[in-house]
């Protein structure tokens, strides 16, 4: 379960850092909203997918029992001691810390929740076919909440709440930005442990401002004027971490996203860089890369006339002479087949076994059941149901190590003739240990002439990324100064308005 928890977390990462990266910046919000909500899935279900293939079976005797193991796995002979005691107790220690930040986050998540609720029940509400107003007697800035908008009572009705404003606020109900929120808020609490879905749950409240300002901009096409209320407006920020504000924080941030032209060679180039990143996540992050034997069948006659019982066991799934059973049942089932034997036939007759893919915890937990059974009692073994492989059958003598017949007596002319054939053969030999030599040589230099290429790839890059940062930064301080411009202009209408 650990090793589960840090491949989601480092899947996250990478997917996390990728949107800060490339799409952060980028004005295609709506695919950046997806996108944001489906990276945290996508982590918890990557490192569940097991990748196989298919192979032939391996048959491995046991030779206590006469037992065949069919074992294609990454763990295939890596048998630890179980320390029971010690992981009990840490097991227990994880899940009591587990539940004290699941009340925590818990609590602060429902108490959010109450605020909201008592601010709609204790003040004015007025309806409308969009939203429902609330007006608060508190000093606040205007938030909204699934379909209720939050503004100042007194400043609603002086009517000082600019229009962009309200449209604004409405923008972020009509696109129902809440529910976004409430989905992390809950993921939240069953993952408080992850750091990550506080950084997640920021980027989609700023992604959320920015669709609310496209959807205004789109409505009244005033971007100047709309950059003017942004950088005028202030207010207070007494409202809940659940709801959508009307944020003056991040003002800079989005009124360069408001002036940002939008190109589709750059939305293009970014979006073809997902895929390598996504499959490099399958292929880091995955559960584990298995040979997926070929299933052997044996028939039932011949179970029941040479062997006692055949176990079969598959992931997860067992089967007693085909019989498919649970992991609670495995030992009162075991029991009930070998019940119809005595003593002397349990100790000494043979079983079958068909073992494939097992998981580590799956595998501790089935051979405690099995040591539960009156058959393990008649055949204790350290083991149990999973014992090590055994060492290789030896291969018979090969033709080399049996002794030669005595030679019968050869004649002088074929000696010398036999001699002659005999420097050629040598010859020939050292020639061929020559060419070998030198085609090792040529792969040693091929092999260098690959890492020399690769290297001047890399070096073609960094010189690509180097000139790319230049080309960003003399962007940025362009539109720095442009917005210093306009932040001068903007100064000097204020100052003359007054």
């Amino acid at each position: 379960m650990s090793i589960y928890l840090l491949k989601s977390a480092l899947c996250l990462l990478v997917l996390f850092i990728f949107y800060k990266m490339a799409l952060e910046n980028e004005k295609m919000h709506q695919f950046k909203r997806f996108y944001l909500l489906g990276v945290f899935l996508l982590s918890l279900l990557i490192p569940l997918i097991t990748f196989s293939y298919e192979t032939e079976a391996i048959k491995v005797p046991v030779q206590s029992q006469e037992t065949i193991e069919f074992r294609e796995s990454a763990e295939n002979g890596n048998f630890r001691p179980s320390a029971e005691a010690m992981a009990g107790v840490l097991s227990y220690t994880l899940w009591t810390l587990y539940g004290i930040g699941f009340a925590i986050f818990g609590f602060r998540f429902l108490r959010n929740l109450l605020q909201i609720k008592n601010k709609i029940r204790n003040n004015k509400k007025i309806a409308s076919a969009k939203c429902t107003t609330v007006l608060l007697r508190t000093k606040t800035a205007p938030h909204s909440f699934l379909k209720y908008i939050f503004l100042n009572k007194k400043d609603f009705e002086e009517e000082r709440i600019a229009p962009q404003i309200l449209a604004h606020e409405q923008a972020h109900v009509m696109q129902k930005h809440s529910w976004d929120i409430l989905f992390v808020e809950i993921l939240q609490v069953v993952f408080w442990f992850n750091p990550l879905l506080f950084f997640l749950k920021k980027s989609i409240q700023i992604n959320h401002e920015f669709l609310a300002d496209e959807k205004v901009i789109s409505e009244n096409n005033q971007v100047l004027d709309y950059s003017k209320l942004l950088l005028n407006y202030s207010a207070g920020i007494h409202h809940t971490s659940m709801s959508s504000a009307f944020n003056h924080l991040l003002i800079k941030k989005r009124i360069l996203m408001i002036t940002k032209p939008f190109s589709w060679k750059k939305l293009v180039a970014k979006l073809s860089l997902l895929l390598p990143v996504i499959a490099t996540c399958l292929l880091l992050f995955n559960n584990k890369i298995v040979a997926k034997p070929a299933s052997v069948e044996f028939p039932s006659s011949e179970l029941q006339q040479d062997y006692l019982f055949y176990i079969e066991v598959e992931g997860e799934k067992i089967k007693l002479n085909g019989e498919e059973v649970k992991l609670q049942g495995f030992a009162k089932k075991l029991d009930e087949i070998t019940d119809k034997y005595n003593e002397e036939e349990i100790k000494n007759g043979n079983i079958r076994l068909r073992l494939m893919n097992i998981p580590d915890e799956f595998e501790e937990k089935l051979n405690k059941e099995y040591k539960k059974t009156t058959y393990f009692k008649l055949n204790p073994s350290e083991d149990g149901l999973f014992p090590p492989a055994p060492p290789a059958p030896q291969a018979p003598p090969s033709l080399d190590e049996l002794p030669e017949p005595p030679a019968p007596p050869v004649p002088p002319a074929l000696v010398k003739q036999s001699k002659v054939e005999l420097s050629r053969t040598e010859a020939l030999e050292k020639r061929m240990a020559i060419l070998q030599e030198k085609e090792k040589r040529m792969e040693q230099r091929q092999e260098e002439l690959e890492k020399q290429q690769e290297m001047l790839k890399r070096l073609q890059k960094s010189e690509e990324l180097q000139a790319i940062t230049e080309e960003r930064k003399e962007e940025l301080e362009q539109r720095r100064q442009e917005m210093e411009k306009r932040a001068e202009k903007l100064r000097d209408s204020a100052i003359i308005l007054r």
